[in-house]
């Protein structure tokens, strides 16, 4: 009977383990495997003046850059804030979007950064300047655009 139990368990614990999202967050980091993420986008905020701003994208296809994207998403240097106070979406300087079977979305800040609305605190003051590197350096088309977030 216990070997009957364990077995099913076992089963149950391997079913849910192959059926779950293919990019989870752990443990305070960002999990993405490389191989599930197609193509992404990345979306700037440029600023004219001090109250008009406007969004520009640039599509990433080519797959260095993709496993360069993935890389620093799951690298990113941050924490999943407290859940005890609410941390509002106020700004999105930097959007994110990773395309697979399913989208899913970072948003960045000077401040915070945002995987799928989960909000995360930056460990390394300099981990927004990253992403903002990273967009400058692609070479890709830029593209005007909307914003595309929640």
């Amino acid at each position: 009977m216990g070997r009957k139990i364990l077995a099913l368990l076992c089963t149950v614990a391997i079913v849910l383990t192959l059926s779950g999202c293919s990019l989870k967050v752990n443990d305070d980091t960002i999990y993405i495997p490389r191989e599930k993420v197609l193509s992404a986008e990345i979306q700037k905020e440029y600023k004219k003046g001090e109250k008009d701003s406007y969004y520009c994208k640039k599509e990433i296809k080519d797959s260095a850059d993709l496993d360069k994207i993935c890389t620093l998403v799951r690298k990113l240097p941050a924490v999943k804030a407290s859940s005890e106070h609410p941390n509002p979406i106020e700004e999105a300087s930097i959007i994110v979007v990773l395309h697979g079977k399913k989208d899913h979305q970072l948003i960045l800040n000077e401040k915070m950064a945002f995987y799928d609305q989960v909000a995360y605190e930056y460990t390394d003051k300099d981990a927004y300047e990253h992403f903002l590197e990273f967009y400058d350096e692609l070479d890709c088309d830029e593209v005007k655009t909307e914003p595309d977030y929640f």
